[in-house]
């Protein structure tokens, strides 16, 4: 039985419709550079495609598995863990806006424990759920602001404890982002001490 295996450069065509040829489409060739097995891609390698986003990473018999980058045209980057072609497990997302997320993702959506940043620097630590809050997490406003608690939905949704920017903080129940039903207000103690000062 004879085996392909070793280091290869491969190039591979890309397929256009009838349409896209009649109007005189021109779409560069997706490139293959790395480890090859039994005439698949299997190893470390790394992948030009056509669209214009390349991976780098770990290759297990022609899909993406393992460790790797991938980077889009746009220049949002993806550098984690895959399985079976798709993106799954722990890894970091950046997205051209600044916004980005690290965590755990399930078949691609984040699903887990993770902490996203907003392009407004909003950043939430908690639980996700495809790939909305959805759990128990803190959420950091940027006006620093601050709500730990429950989410659903990407909402405040159940128990939590609101703090405004004042330091003021609202204990109780949420609906859908809304206060519902009776509240605990705490606010911050002010402490003045009344003395004398002496220069020696």
């Amino acid at each position: 039985m004879l085996r392909i295996y070793g280091d290869f450069r491969i190039t591979y065509p890309v397929k256009l419709s009838r349409a896209e040829r009649d109007a005189g489409l021109e779409v560069p060739p997706e490139v293959y550079e790395g480890q090859i097995v039994d005439g698949k891609r299997h190893g470390v390698g790394e992948y030009d495609y056509a669209d214009g986003s390349h991976y780098g990473g770990e290759w297990f018999m022609d899909q993406r598995q393992g460790y790797g980058r991938l980077g889009a045209p746009d220049g949002s980057t993806y550098d984690g863990e895959w399985d079976r072609g798709r993106i799954h497990g722990y890894g970091t997302w950046k997205w051209a806006d600044g916004s980005s997320y690290t965590g755990e993702t399930f078949e691609g959506i984040r699903t887990g424990k993770g902490c996203y940043i907003s392009s407004k620097h909003d950043v939430y630590i908690g639980d996700f759920k495809d790939g909305q809050l959805e759990g128990s997490g803190v959420f950091a406003y940027h006006d620093g602001s601050r709500f730990e608690g429950h989410f659903k939905r990407n909402q405040r949704h159940g128990l939590g404890v609101f703090t405004d920017v004042f330091g003021v903080k609202f204990i109780g129940d949420y609906i859908e982002n809304q206060r519902h039903g009776e509240f605990v207000v705490r606010r911050p103690v002010k402490v003045e001490d009344d003395g004398m000062y002496q220069q020696s």
